[in-house]
């Protein structure tokens, strides 16, 4: 699906796929669990999917939510992660 996102033109696919793999990956209580998912999909190159489809589709509202999403989650479990591990 990853794959995908390069190769695809519509936005209405990318859409679905991007908020589907959002769903995945957020959807797990366990923040090694999430990690580990996006671990995986950033060695598909999801990240650079992502600002791929933000530099070609940025005035799509909805994708760029998504997108947001994605990176803002991410972030905040790297956060999370970095308290947890100076907290030891």
């Amino acid at each position: 699906m990853v794959e995908s996102l390069f190769k695809v033109e519509s936005t209405d696919y990318i859409l679905h796929a991007v908020s589907l793999l959002n769903a995945v990956v957020n959807s797990p209580a366990d923040i090694d669990k999430r990690t580990q998912l996006r671990s995986e999909l950033e060695s598909l190159k999801l990240s650079e999917a992502l600002k791929q489809l933000s530099d070609t589709y940025g005035d799509h509202e909805e994708l760029k939510e998504q997108i947001d999403i994605y990176n803002e989650e991410m972030e905040q479990d790297r956060k999370e992660l970095a308290e947890t591990a100076g907290s030891r």
